[in-house]
């Protein structure tokens, strides 16, 4: 399980269960027991990757993916690869100021001040508490969530050195980094190796095909893509005009301005010979165009339910032609990007 790269080690998936809709925060809440059966019928298609963060609910889908491992036993945490972050705190006024969580949209019922915060105490701190939540001895991929501008890279560096010395994470990664960042990395950690970046890409957010995709393509960096759907957006979920929850960011987020979504489903509606050529839902197909460009190595999509998960299990099987992939990029090319995650 120590393998050079993530990709080494045989429970990484190329398609990875994002666990940001399991904390419920931002996404309207959620039915932990429904993420439960979710958990296990990814895990049945061979969906053997999670991805999750602490800010994900202010700990809880940690929490909920660790009593899914003590109600299923000990073996069942060893069939997974999990990846988790450090760097984004609520709990302490330390680092640089992020966002705002405003009350009606905090678990706790209150507004939150969300902080960066990469300093060594904190990371270390954080880090045990995962560890708690999860309910594991071991992390297998440990990620910077976002860079921040107060702390020096070289504190959070020593930390994640700490981390794997004492064998409570496998694997170091970032995420939100520039290829500058991740050169800065590779200048400060010795002999700690990059194992992952993590960015986000879909067909309306592309900046990525500018910098990190390429470097990481050329330098054998795992590139692990997040909101390949565009936050559902592109699985076609919002065709139809929905009645979304008061606590759901959607609700009013730029990217589910009407204007904007009536022109992003006037191309989704273009994609209907692909549906039918590949046999395939649309997300499957939107998914698979992350899953084919040439320096992804995997691409995490959040899963609620079983039928969400049976549904995009579905894009793993799906390999476009080039021609096709073509038509797609070239189809959203004009699409300007209106999110903020």
């Amino acid at each position: 399980m120590n393998g050079v790269s993530v990709t080494d080690d045989p429970r990484f998936s190329k398609l990875i269960f994002g666990a940001w809709v399991t904390g419920g925060w931002y996404w309207g809440g959620v039915d932990d027991a429904r993420s439960h059966r979710a958990l296990k019928r990814a895990r049945e298609l061979g969906i053997t990757a999670i991805d999750t963060a602490p800010m994900y609910g202010m700990g809880h889908s940690e929490e909920v993916i660790g009593r899914y491992f003590q109600s299923e036993g000990p073996a069942e945490r060893e069939k997974w690869f999990v990846a988790t972050k450090c760097g984004l705190v609520w709990d302490g006024d330390g680092g640089s100021s992020f966002f705002e969580i405003p009350a009606e949209r905090s678990p706790s019922g209150r507004p939150v001040t969300v902080y960066r915060n990469l300093s060594k105490q904190s990371i270390l701190r954080e880090c045990e508490q995962s560890l708690g939540r999860l309910g594991v001895e071991v992390i297998d991929l440990y990620q910077i969530h976002w860079p921040d501008p107060s702390t020096g890279l070289d504190e959070a560096l020593e930390a994640l050195q700490i981390l794997k010395q004492t064998g409570k994470i496998r694997h170091a990664g970032v995420c939100n980094f520039s290829v500058e960042q991740i050169l800065a990395w590779k200048k400060l950690a010795g002999d700690l190796p990059l194992a992952s970046d993590q960015e986000k890409y879909n067909l309306l957010e592309r900046k990525i095909e500018q910098g990190n995709l390429p470097y990481s393509r050329k330098n054998n960096l795992p590139l692990l893509a997040y909101g390949p759907l565009a936050q559902g957006l592109l699985a076609g979920g919002f065709l139809r005009p929905r009645d979304l929850s008061a606590t759901d960011y959607r609700r009013d987020a730029p990217l589910f301005e009407s204007t904007y979504v009536t022109g992003v489903h006037e191309r989704l509606r273009r994609l209907q010979g692909l549906t039918e050529k590949y046999e395939a839902s649309l997300s499957c197909i939107c998914l698979a165009w992350v899953l084919c460009a040439p320096g992804v190595c995997a691409a995490l999509v959040g899963l609620r339910t079983e039928e969400q998960v049976e549904e995009n299990a579905g894009a793993l099987s799906v390999k476009l032609t080039q021609e096709d992939r073509n038509f797609m990029t070239t189809l959203f090319a004009d699409v300007p990007f209106k999110g903020r995650w």
